[in-house]
């Protein structure tokens, strides 16, 4: 075929499956994962989710905001809006669409639900899981958690989780606490009482597979007493980059819950990012972690984002000066030359290794200067790490990116996708 009609056709396809998309047929295909107590390695909590949406590239960005009231800073990403939040109790909070029909253009019907920014504000106010599913259970009693197909609401620390789930004002159910226990959920209600109210389930294939990835590790009545040495962090990594049905890219996808990959991509959506808390039982409002992926997890590193940062890095941040593009482009570049993917994919956990071998030392290094009452000094010191990480990662991205598009069969004109990039939302 000539080069030029080729170039042609490629743009085209790319300009329709940006444009082409039905919002009305949109389905989530998220996946939570929560690691509490005896079951986790370091003892610290870990709970998460990846977040599916529309197929069109996004650009990543993180938002530091602190209510003037209370005094409580709070982590949250940018995009979304609503998901996720770490706050500066070490409280994290994420959340599960069941359906993304009505998610995207502020639908009227889940205004003053939980799924609402009155919702929203209560990480703002909690200082423990405990409180703030409390604060959470008033609004869905009078209010309900969300309208429409419903969804469920994770509240986590250091101690414990829980779980509201439920639709209109009075259905709802709440789930926990949760002390010692390793969890999957997706777009199926775990609560035997909202079950009856479910008119589908999506899914439940995937939500299985997670689980079963959570109790090789978390099952305590193995002969030895330790199954794997439980679940640690690089193992959380390794389930939200799971896709064990390939990178079967226009058929992974699908609201009829027969895909299992956890990281999904498909032509419906896609897994756009991953986040996950880390929790820890001291310095809370210091050393408490949101660890983040840019884009696909699998072609992107995990970030550690400590709530002691005085900033978000500008790489990650809601301004011109955000970066997070260069994982935008890499991820194109191989959807059109997938015989690099495998390669990238252990490039990023070889990066991952690394961060979590340096943080033993930052963290130690931290906790000395707060020992010594010097806050200010070890919230720029762990800054200057974040902000070296980020940056570092931005710089692989990119030479990944180039290299991969001189060699790959398909070279990708990877300037084009910057036309359809959304900012992240500098609003709350």
């Amino acid at each position: 075929m000539h080069k030029g009609l080729f170039t042609l056709i490629l743009s085209l396809f790319i300009i329709t499956s940006v444009q082409a998309f039905d919002e009305s047929e949109v389905h989530d295909g998220c996946t939570g994962l929560i690691a509490v107590g005896n079951v986790t390695e370091s003892g610290n909590t870990l709970v998460g989710q990846n977040w599916d949406a529309m197929p069109y590239p996004q650009v990543f960005g993180l938002r530091m905001t602190q209510n003037k009231e209370t005094g409580i800073k709070v982590i949250w990403d940018a995009r979304f809006r609503k998901v996720p939040r770490l706050n500066s109790y070490g409280v994290f909070h994420t959340q599960n669409y069941r359906s993304c029909a009505d998610c995207w253009n502020e639908d009227p019907k889940n205004q003053n639900t939980l799924y609402s920014e009155q919702g929203h504000l209560i990480m703002e106010y909690a200082r423990s899981a405990k409180e703030a599913v409390k604060l959470a259970e008033e609004m869905a009693i009078s209010k309900g958690v969300r309208s429409g197909a419903g969804g469920a609401k994770v509240y986590a620390d250091a101690n414990e989780v829980y779980m509201i789930e439920g639709q209109a004002p009075g259905e709802y159910d709440i789930l926990g606490p949760w002390k010692n226990a390793a969890i999957a959920h997706s777009n199926t209600y775990l609560s035997e009482k909202m079950k009856p109210t479910e008119d589908w389930a999506a899914g439940v294939n995937r939500m299985m597979r997670a689980q079963e990835l959570l109790d090789e590790r978390a099952n305590m009545n193995y002969p030895v007493g330790r199954a794997g040495g439980l679940i640690s962090i690089q193992y959380m990594m390794k389930i939200y980059r799971e896709h064990i049905d390939g990178f079967n890219w226009m058929n992974c996808f699908g609201g009829d819950g027969n895909n299992r990959s956890i990281a999904n991509w498909g032509s419906r959506g896609n897994t756009v990012f991953c986040t996950f808390g880390e929790l820890v039982k001291e310095h809370t409002d210091v050393l408490s972690i949101m660890w983040c992926t840019p884009h696909y997890p699998p072609f992107s590193p995990f970030l550690p984002f400590f709530i002691g940062i005085p900033r978000i890095p500008p790489s990650f941040a809601v301004a011109e000066t955000n970066k997070t593009f260069a994982f935008v482009e890499l991820v194109n570049v191989l959807r059109y030359n997938m015989d690099y993917a495998d390669d990238v994919q252990k490039f990023w956990e070889a990066f991952d290794d690394e961060t979590i071998r340096q943080l033993h030392i930052i963290k130690s290094e931290t906790r000395k200067m707060l020992k010594q009452d010097k806050e200010k000094e070890a919230q720029e010191h762990l800054y200057e790490y974040v902000n070296t990480r980020c940056e570092k990662a931005v710089e692989y991205a990119q030479k990944l990116t180039q290299s991969i598009n001189a060699k790959g069969l398909i070279q990708v004109d990877v300037k084009r996708f910057r036309d359809y990039l959304e900012p992240p939302r500098d609003n709350r």
